[in-house]
């Protein structure tokens, strides 16, 4: 099976699924959309991928890149079950029966981390082109426990003053950890059904306006992205994707931490 559809027909029919009708009611989604991604006709993105491992019970990085096991949990991931007793077999036997501590917890080792396209200046793409998870990665970071974990491989000098062309970094939600001046932020604006992913730095202005700041060598990026207040009725819209906390090293998080949800917005009148 060389083919992600391939494997998706094969992860449904061994599930228990005997036809498409029987799966698509049991997934909630249309049948023709069901029948292209499982014919080939179209590529299946990341959130439907994850659908259909849950729904199939089959591992999400076998579906999409057959590697690994088709199920069972992988041996260097500890978040699943299998992994929490493997690197002590009594530390995660009593792990199971809850009754360790929680300081003899063992730690996270890493995260396999999906990494989504492209971060990219000046480079507008389909929705569902930025959904599509092109690679996994491992990435070792303990202090952020089971915390999700999203990686966007750089493309351009837009941000090659701290991350040149080809570098991955891995972000997480601003929900999960806090915003702080200075931090790079995954930025995406949407315009008429395309979004734009880029890199930038977060700062905030003495009077208090947002900026995201480009910070490259090349004379083309040098304005920063200026939001504008926050307005449902607009036809464009943004929003951080994700707060960098790596790549190949911890990024610092030193800067004044800034309260997501207290972003300037649009003033009535």
């Amino acid at each position: 099976m060389d083919s992600k559809n391939e494997r998706l027909r094969h992860a449904r029919e061994t599930a228990g699924y005997e036809t498409l009708e029987d799966a698509v009611e049991r997934l909630g989604v249309k049948y023709y959309t069901y029948a292209q991604h499982e014919n080939g006709i179209r590529g299946f993105p990341a959130k439907k991928a994850e659908l259909y491992a849950r729904v199939f019970r089959v591992n999400v990085e076998w579906l999409l890149f057959g590697r690994g096991p088709m199920r069972g949990a992988h041996k260097s991931d500890p978040h699943t079950e299998q992994g929490k007793g493997s690197a002590n077999s009594i530390v995660g036997m009593l792990n199971k029966m809850g009754n360790v501590n929680s300081a003899l917890q063992l730690p996270q080792i890493s995260h396999n981390v999906p990494v989504y396209g492209y971060v990219e200046a000046g480079a507008w793409r389909e929705m569902s082109e930025i959904e599509e998870i092109i690679e996994i990665v491992p990435f070792h970071a303990p202090e952020y426990g089971r915390i999700a974990l999203s990686g966007w491989v750089v493309s351009g000098p837009s941000a090659n003053k701290f991350y040149p062309h080809g570098s991955v970094v891995i972000g997480a939600s601003p929900h999960d950890v806090p915003l702080r001046k200075g931090s790079f932020v995954v930025v995406k604006r949407m315009r008429s059904g395309t979004a734009e992913v880029t890199l930038k730095q977060f700062e905030v202005t003495a009077d208090g306006q947002w900026q995201f700041w480009p910070r490259s060598t090349d004379s083309k990026y040098q304005t920063p992205f200026t939001p504008p207040p926050r307005d449902e009725n607009a036809q464009e819209g943004w929003e951080i994707q994700a707060i960098i906390i790596g790549e190949s090293k911890k990024v610092p998080q030193t800067g004044d931490i800034i309260e997501f949800d207290q972003m300037p917005t649009k003033t009535a009148g």
